[in-house]
């Protein structure tokens, strides 16, 4: 190969072999093709590369000797001798016969001119496959590591010594709520607490001198205005980075504050236990400043509700709320139809936060000139089973409230009330202790305790019943009281057995005073202890010695009563059948009388009787019979009424389950004549069953449906209707009409004797109601009435089911 030209002093050999050997021993693969393509020079760097000999290059083209890289150097070297202009940097990955896996090339490809005539390529190459490698697994290696920078659940960040974030992971959006872009690249001391600035700037200054700072914790604000505890590990890095991982540790804080919020909140409450003998006034001043305390907050107040939650009575203010108030007279009685915001806590019935209470806000009714200004505010509702008794509230904390100091507020508040109900548990039991007292020696009966039946305990009217002192019994068995072994074993068993089953005793007995006289008690008997009996009975002993003469004497005249009630109704019954007879008798020569009268008229004629003859014959006679006939009727439907009665008080009913479907629809079918002349409408609803004398039933709904008939509107038509119902183990029967009415002076009247409403204009003798109730009576069963005049009726039966 002739590349270069003659030299005067040096042969072309001389010449050819010094840049032959300059070429090999370059690093890099060096090339010539000419403008066929073919290899016309080729280092030992790049036959290496190609693992071809030299001769085994020279003369082929690319394509022949390198198949997966020759067609593209082709055309590469074509680019070259086309536009004749030099292709640098080029990338070529492959294979050779020599290098056997893939690898990464960069070659230059340059114009060969010789006297400015391009006869060539010269092509210029540098394995750089463990370069690409290393750049690879570097780029990998950061994007590894951006991947964890941006999946660490812990706070990463790159910022700098003047304060600034330089790049933050997304981890901080979680923790303070910002966007990245709202982080990055801003002054992170814009995010730091107040309290924390000092010892933040201290920390950055330590940074820029090269120390590392660790375990270093502060505060920073959240999106939402609340604070998260960080604590932090830093690291400075060339002067003004500063490397940082940080954890939130708010719900740490938190716990650690809680629990000494809660070991604050037992002092209190140990505290508050000392004070059960203190006024009340003063327990809860205590209780609503500590209150006021532990939730961190400036102002507190405490609320009694009365008894329906209707009204609010203020009791305590905290102290700084007193002396900051400016409201003159201030009010301490609140209904709470006119309480605003603070009063949702009893009508929700459930703690009420309000973080910002200048937003607006539907159930706020603003305060009064001279109020604190509140910035925020919490309430709580504090219950006695279901019953709100009291609202306790704080405001203006510095951060938010939480559901921390809704539980540190509620569990002091009722610690509180509990105090309260047991101080006033114990001033209760004091003064019933009193009372009972007064009452144990002033109360009529004799009361005692006995332990195993010996006496522990008298009061004053016990011994004046027994004739015996105090210390006559007390330490004495029961047993002296009683007049018999008998009667005292007896009433013990009697009296144990029902304790034992009821937890009370009451027994009828006999006691003997010290002077041997017998007097009749009624004991009663109840366990101090009724899970263990041997702790003690209470016993009262009442003397009823005069109540069982009267009772004997009750008896004897219950015993003649009977027997002249059993004479009265053997008197009405003959007196009635009696009367019955003659009445009979007078109605029937009555009417025979009538006959003849009419006998004689029409035998005679009229001008061969006198007149005076005549008109008595013709008138007189017969009106005055008319006058006996009904007379006589009117007195037969008394004694058939009273005859009635009387077979009612001898008769006893004989009870059997009746269907009253099946009855009621006889009953309509026998008054269908009277309810189709009437004009009625009848209706019967389903009937529950009941048990009764179906005949004497039978009377208690006609003489109801006769009565509705007899007493209807003549302006409207009449409608009766049956329904019926069961209730509490009783059938009830309804009976209602739409009538006349009854007035209500009337209505107790009607079910008496004789009683009717209009005796003028209907006929009867007011008994039917009287013998409804007798039935009913006689079934244990009950009538009664709702009536309103000029609407109708009802009656209301019952009977058992």
């Amino acid at each position: 190969m002739k590349i270069w030209p003659s030299s005067q002093n040096i042969s072309e050999t001389q010449i050819q072999s010094m840049f032959e050997a300059c070429l090999d021993d370059a690093p890099i693969g060096i090339a010539f093709y000419d403008k066929k393509l073919q290899f016309i020079y080729v280092n030992s760097v790049l036959a290496q590369i190609n693992g071809l000999s030299v001769s085994d290059t020279i003369g082929h083209t690319p394509s022949q000797i390198l198949p997966d890289i020759g067609p593209r150097l082709e055309q590469l070297l074509q680019t070259v001798l086309r536009t004749g202009k030099t292709l640098k940097d080029v990338e070529i990955t492959g294979t050779t016969p020599g290098s056997g896996t893939v690898r990464q090339w960069i070659a230059n490809f340059y114009p060969l001119r010789i006297h400015d005539e391009l006869i060539g390529v010269t092509v210029m190459v540098t394995d750089i496959t463990n370069q690409k490698r290393a750049q690879q697994q570097s780029t990998e290696k950061t994007r590894e590591l951006e991947r964890v920078f941006r999946l660490s659940l812990d706070l990463l960040c790159i910022a700098d010594t003047d304060g600034n974030f330089v790049k933050v992971n997304p981890a901080w959006e979680q923790t303070l709520g910002y966007k990245l872009e709202e982080l990055e690249h801003r002054k992170f001391l814009d995010f730091v607490h107040p309290d924390d600035l000092e010892a933040t700037q201290q920390a950055i200054a330590d940074l820029a001198s090269g120390k590392s700072i660790f375990d270093f914790i502060n505060r920073y604000r959240h999106k939402n205005g609340s604070y998260r505890w960080i604590e932090w590990r830093s690291l400075p890095y060339e002067g003004k980075l500063i490397y940082a991982a940080a954890r939130d540790i708010t719900e740490r804080k938190q716990y650690q504050q809680s629990i000494e919020l809660d070991e604050s909140r037992l002092e209190a409450l140990l505290k508050l236990g000392e004070m059960g003998d203190r006024p009340l006034k003063e327990i809860t001043d205590f209780a609503m400043e500590e209150g006021v305390r532990l939730t961190k907050s400036t102002i507190g107040y405490l609320a009694f509700t009365n008894e329906d939650e209707t009204v609010l009575t203020m009791h305590s203010w905290s102290s700084i709320a007193m002396r900051e108030c400016m409201i003159q007279d201030k009010p301490f009685v609140y209904p709470m139809k006119n309480v605003g915001l603070w009063g949702e806590t009893v009508r929700q019935r459930k703690p009420i936060i309000t973080n910002d209470y200048d937003a607006p806000n539907e159930f706020k009714k603003g305060y009064p000139k001279g109020h604190i200004h509140l910035k925020r505010h919490m309430n709580i509702p504090v219950f006695e089973g279901t019953r709100i008794v009291a609202v306790a509230g704080v405001a203006n904390k510095q951060e938010p409230y939480n559901e921390s100091d809704v539980r540190q507020l509620q569990l002091l508040m009722d610690g509180m009330w509990r105090l309260i109900q047991r101080k006033n548990s114990q001033i209760t039991l004091m003064e019933n202790e009193a009372n009972l007292s007064s009452i144990f020696r002033a109360v009529p009966a004799g009361i005692g305790v006995v332990v195993n039946r010996v006496i522990t305990k008298t009061n004053d009217r016990l011994c004046e019943m027994t004739g015996y002192t105090s210390k006559e019994l007390i330490g004495k068995s029961s047993r002296m009281l009683y007049p018999t072994e008998k009667e005292f074993l007896y009433v013990g068993a009697k009296k144990y057995g029902q304790i034992t089953q009821r937890g009370t005793g009451t027994v009828e007995t006999r006691w003997i005073r010290k002077d041997g006289t017998i007097i009749d008690i009624l004991l009663s008997s109840t366990p101090l202890d009724t899970g263990n009996l041997e702790k003690g009975v209470t016993f009262s002993a009442t003397e009823i010695t005069e109540r069982k003469q009267n009772e004997k004497a009750r008896e004897q005249l219950a015993k003649e009563l009977k027997v002249k009630n059993d004479e009265l109704e053997s008197i009405i019954y003959v007196a009635s059948h009696d009367l019955r007879s003659a009445m009979v008798n007078v109605k029937g020569f009555s009417r025979e009388l009538a006959d003849y009268c009419q006998t004689i008229h029409s035998s005679c004629p009229p001008e061969k009787l006198a007149r005076d003859a005549a008109f008595a014959l013709k008138e007189g006679i017969p009106q005055a019979l008319d006058f006996i006939g009904t007379s006589v009727s009117k007195i037969d439907s008394i004694l058939n009424g009273l005859l009635r009665l009387s077979r009612l008080g001898r008769q006893a009913p004989i009870i059997m389950p009746v269907d009253m479907n099946v009855f009621m629809t006889n009953i309509a079918q026998s008054m269908q004549l009277q309810i189709r002349e009437a004009g009625a409408i009848f209706e019967i609803e389903h009937l529950p069953p009941c048990q009764a004398d179906s005949s004497l039933l039978s009377e208690v709904f006609t003489n109801l449906i006769d009565n509705a008939i007899k007493y209807r509107d003549p302006s409207r038509p009449l409608r009766i209707r049956i329904t019926g119902k069961t209730q509490d183990s009783a059938a009830v029967y309804c009976v209602a009409d739409n009538g006349m009415g009854i007035n209500s002076n009337y209505q107790q009247k009607i079910f008496e004797p004789f009683h009717r409403l209009e005796p003028a204009k209907t006929p009867g003798e007011g008994l039917g109601l009287s013998i409804i109730k007798r039935i009913l009576d006689l079934h244990n069963g009950t009538i009664s009435l709702d009536s309103t005049p000029g609407q109708g009726s009802k009656f209301y039966i019952t009977l058992p089911a």
